[in-house]
């Protein structure tokens, strides 16, 4: 039974709403997770200090075992198998206060809201103390991974890949994942060392080489011209680093002109990678970036309404277009398209 504040939540009564619904919720997911029809049917509760270990004469040590308190850290929640009794003092008595877990310790579908109280609740399971182990959870995530390796292994080397030959894309591609010396090497070179980058930093929980990511660069032209224009710069030393103030510069040869963006020290080991992120989701950067290398390649009118005005005027004089100080942004946008030849269609209202 589960108790909060005193009183008993009555999450069976499907009638009952706030916090009794808040918990058959939570109870359905937990049971859906371990006692359905294809779930394992039971749950299992770790104590890792009280796994069974070998002393220094070889001999098994005996299990130590581990108390978990019925009453949440707060006070709130209370967890018992009995009925809440009144004692003739006035306090309340519960029956059981504690279970003793000896590692691993078997919970069975019957004990469903002790499953519930120890992960939603336990004040040991939040400090780790204790755990659930979920081997069909942790198989469904490697199944998917898995999965999802099968997936990159055809777009990279199957012979119906719409990718499968494309040098350019995979140069850049690799040059964003950091790969060195990308020109001199070959295709099969370059899609044998995407996949070990793509497949360890999935399996490391990389952030910024992962699946995910592969398919962003592999099936996004903007994505991927914006990520390699970057990479490219820091390369050539166009972009760089500069450690008197954590962040990255825009370089005339040697000389620092326009700080960019500000790396804190504990991310210093993805400074590049954060710079691309941050271009990614931030136009005006982009614009700035973007203006300063020449590099305006364009697929649409709505990737140039991502820039601001002031960088739009920038673009427009190097193509030498004819603008007044009136004009509004959207009015360069229409004739920066008119002069690259992009589709133009205005903004609805």
């Amino acid at each position: 039974m589960l108790y909060y504040d005193g009183q008993l939540v009555a999450w069976q009564d499907k009638s009952q709403e706030g916090v009794a619904a808040t918990v058959r919720g939570q109870i359905e997911e937990l049971r859906s997770r371990f006692f359905a029809k294809d779930a394992p049917g039971f749950a299992i509760l770790r104590y890792p200090k009280g796994q069974r270990k070998k002393n220094v004469s070889g001999y098994w040590e005996n299990k130590r075992i581990y108390t978990l308190d019925h009453r949440s850290f707060d006070g709130m929640w209370v967890y018992s198998k009995f009925k809440k009794k009144q004692k003739k003092d006035g306090t309340e008595d519960y029956g059981d206060k504690f279970t003793v877990i000896r590692d691993p310790h078997v919970i069975q579908a019957k004990d469903i809201e002790f499953l519930w109280y120890v992960v939603y609740q336990s004040s040991a399971y939040k400090a780790k103390r204790v755990h659930i182990e979920d081997l069909e959870g942790e198989a469904e995530v490697k199944a998917k991974e898995l999965g999802s390796f099968v997936d990159v292994q055809y777009l990279i080397y199957g012979k119906t890949s719409p990718i499968v030959n494309d040098r350019k894309l995979f140069t850049e591609i690799a040059t964003v994942f950091g790969v060195k010396d990308v020109e001199r090497k070959g295709l099969f070179q370059l899609k044998n060392e995407i996949y070990s980058l793509v497949t360890n930093g999935e399996t490391s929980g990389n952030r910024f080489v992962n699946v995910t990511q592969f398919d962003k660069l592999a099936s996004g032209s903007l994505v991927r011209r914006t990520s390699y224009l970057i990479r490219s710069a820091i390369n050539d030393g166009t972009l760089k680093f500069l450690t008197k103030d954590y962040s990255w510069w825009l370089m005339a040869g040697n000389t620092p002109m326009e700080s960019l963006f500000g790396v804190n020290l504990k991310d210093m080991a993805n400074k590049e990678e954060l710079l691309m992120e941050a271009v990614l989701n931030d136009a005006a950067l982009k614009g700035t970036i973007f203006s300063a290398l020449g590099s305006d390649q364009f697929e649409s009118a709505d990737e140039l309404r991502g820039y601001d005005r002031k960088n739009l005027m920038s673009m427009a004089k190097r193509y030498n277009i004819e603008f007044t100080i009136s004009d509004k942004k959207e009015d360069i946008v229409k004739k920066l398209c008119e002069y690259l030849k992009l589709n133009y269609e205005p903004v609805k209202e």
